[in-house]
């Protein structure tokens, strides 16, 4: 299992940063960096009380389809703690080790 959840973090990894590299300038790629990694690499609960965790693009699709809605409002904050997590700590690199 943590082999799973290992190739998984390194594979959101790899395509956020690989669809960052269509983008020209440093903020752009920054936030299209930022933003494809949260919405691949989040994680939470997949029923409300539930002790399992999945991706969370695959509990919206399951959601979405499936299951019967428990909110995707829900599915929001992971998403958005990656993104502003991911945002600061981008920043806070390229604060330490600019070129000068």
């Amino acid at each position: 299992m943590i082999f799973f959840w290992f190739l998984y973090s390194f594979i959101s990894f790899a395509i956020s940063y690989l669809i960052s590299l269509f983008f020209k300038s440093k903020f752009s790629k920054i936030l299209v960096f930022s933003l494809v990694f949260s919405l691949s690499f989040s994680v939470w609960f997949i029923k409300p009380g539930s002790a399992e965790i999945a991706p969370v693009t695959s509990i919206f699709l399951m959601e979405l389809f499936i299951v019967e809605e428990h909110g995707f409002l829900r599915l929001f904050r992971p998403i958005i703690t990656i993104f502003v997590l991911c945002i600061t700590f981008i920043i806070f690199y390229n604060f330490l080790f600019r070129k000068k």
